[in-house]
């Protein structure tokens, strides 16, 4: 390793360092004894490269290990790339009338090139996917994530997004439940964004990605008690609207409020996104042109 990549190399490990202290865990290859704990959930720093450079950085993965759950121990380490996939979006023809999700926000314009920026709070943040189509929108986002070793992840995989690109995206990880932002005073916008964990099916047989295997476990689904609780608390304070993730197959929430919102969803291939617009103060029913 030369002088510049091994300063290079020193630099990254002392960002790597604050981000972890930032979220309290401990990653294995840095100096770490790393304990798994109940959740089965550990970071590990991959062996160094021989000819490292900014590309070659060694890469940080999330390894699951946990006793009771046999299928899940067999998952090779996780890893994130959001330059890639960055990427990929540039590449795609894109239009916003076959973007359920751009639709969702109610925004106008092409990403990169919104007409009117928007503050969005993604309250389920994972592993980051749905905050980084956010940022190529073009939106201002705050990321909230309530799992220390994803939100480790997650913040490590921006960091090297923006040394790969040499642009500070606008966002902020939050360290947290989503529940516990939602009730500051102060919380200023435009829109709340929530993709909570799927219900369990017993006749969905398609198998889920690797990452949505290990947060299956790991969070389980949540209730619809523990969702209409959140959604309650989005509607309360987003300015303009709640956007939810659901599969086509489960029923939207129902929701009472003192704020008088419109609802309707946006229709994707497997999923959709129910939107609760508001617009003042009163108890209303959803409608819209897909109905809830």
């Amino acid at each position: 390793m030369d002088d510049f990549s091994g300063r290079f190399y020193n630099l990254y490990l002392d960002n790597l360092r604050q981000i972890a202290l930032k979220w309290a865990v401990g990653i294995e290859g840095i100096g770490d004894i790393v304990d798994i704990g109940e959740e089965g959930l550990c970071l590990r720093l991959s062996p160094l490269s021989p000819s490292l450079s900014p590309s070659l950085l060694p890469q940080l993965q999330l390894c699951y290990n946990h006793p009771t759950f046999s299928p899940l121990t067999q998952l090779t380490p996780l890893t994130l790339n959001f330059s890639a996939l960055w990427r990929r979006w540039q590449r795609e023809k894109w239009s916003g009338a076959a973007d359920p999700f751009w639709r969702a926000l109610g925004a106008a314009g092409r990403p990169g090139q919104m007409l009117k920026k928007m503050r969005v709070l993604d309250a389920t943040a994972g592993f980051g996917k749905d905050s980084l189509r956010l940022l190529f929108y073009g939106c201002e986002v705050y990321a909230c994530e309530r799992l220390p070793e994803v939100g480790c992840l997650l913040e490590d995989a921006f960091w090297r997004y923006h040394f790969d690109a040499q642009i500070q995206l606008p966002i902020q990880l939050l360290k947290g439940d989503a529940q516990d932002f939602l009730a500051r005073p102060n919380l200023d916008v435009d829109v709340i964004y929530l993709d909570p964990m799927y219900p369990n099916r017993a006749k969905y047989k398609a198998a889920a990605k690797k990452e949505m295997q290990i947060l299956q476990h790991v969070i389980n689904s949540e209730r619809d008690d523990e969702l209409q609780v959140l959604l309650q608390l989005a509607v309360n304070v987003a300015k303009k609207r709640v956007v939810i993730k659901r599969p086509l197959w489960v029923k939207p929430l129902s929701l009472r409020t003192l704020r008088t919102i419109t609802c309707h969803s946006c229709l994707g291939k497997s999923i959709r996104y129910d939107v609760y617009c508001i617009t003042s103060s009163t108890i209303s029913s959803p409608q819209g042109d897909n109905q809830l």
